[in-house]
């Protein structure tokens, strides 16, 4: 082979392997972009059974993971703040641990009455979908968000630093309200990020291409304790 030849065969093979790397790209893409999608229709979903339902519905996942399921509790609940001493680990009906920060008031007075020299809220008052015959809704259990796509990171009110790690939740609520919440989702790569923003008073959801942090949710530079948890 000539120099020209030889020259010719590795620009062959580099624009080769470069346009594999945009397809690859486009594709991983295409697949966050659909999980958003996924996320989103289901904020839209859970907003509006909270209404029409008369429950506080919430999506539910694991920090990171790669899907999340919808669940509620009968009627409204309370959630506590980071700092509430009834914050507390416990075992759910599958063996799971969870910390429980959301609180059906009757279940929390028992709890107050069973424990009263350990406070506590009592277990989670959240369960599976059901349908009118009671069986579970298993299209919102366990709902996988696509290959290599993740929940990395969720800044929501009531978790006044962002969570990175462990269970989390978005809570919708039968008043037609919800949290003002963002959520990460990353293909591995670090331009690979894609945010959810839920907005509180419609529970429309805005898909942003970028990591996204509404300074709202974040708080006060100059006050750092004070954040929406408090407003």
């Amino acid at each position: 082979m000539t120099l020209l030849e030889v020259v010719m065969v590795v620009l062959i093979i580099g624009i080769t392997a470069s346009g594999l790397t945009l397809s690859l790209g486009a594709i991983t893409r295409t697949t966050l972009k659909a999980a958003a999608g996924k996320l989103a229709s289901a904020a839209r979903y859970s907003y509006n059974r909270a209404i029409i339902q008369g429950k506080t519905v919430r999506i539910v996942f694991d920090v990171p993971g790669n899907s999340f399921s919808v669940e509620e509790a009968h009627g409204r609940v309370t959630l506590a703040k980071a700092d509430d001493e009834r914050r507390a680990s416990v075992t759910d009906e599958e063996g799971e641990s969870e910390e429980v920060v959301a609180a059906d008031p009757w279940e929390a007075a028992k709890a107050r009455i069973e424990h009263a020299q350990e406070p506590t809220l009592g277990a989670s008052p959240f369960r599976p979908l059901k349908s009118e015959d009671g069986q579970v809704l298993k299209r919102y259990a366990n709902v996988e968000l696509g290959r290599r796509i993740q929940i990395v990171r969720l800044i929501v009110p009531h978790h006044p630093a962002p969570v990175e790690d462990g269970k989390a939740a978005v809570h919708f609520f039968p008043g037609g309200m919800t949290e003002h919440a963002v959520i990460h989702l990353s293909d591995g790569t670090e331009e690979g990020i894609f945010s959810i923003e839920l907005h509180p008073l419609t529970g429309r959801a805005t898909i942003h291409p970028e990591a996204y942090e509404p300074e709202e949710l974040l708080g006060d530079p100059n006050n750092p304790d004070v954040t929406e948890v408090d407003e």
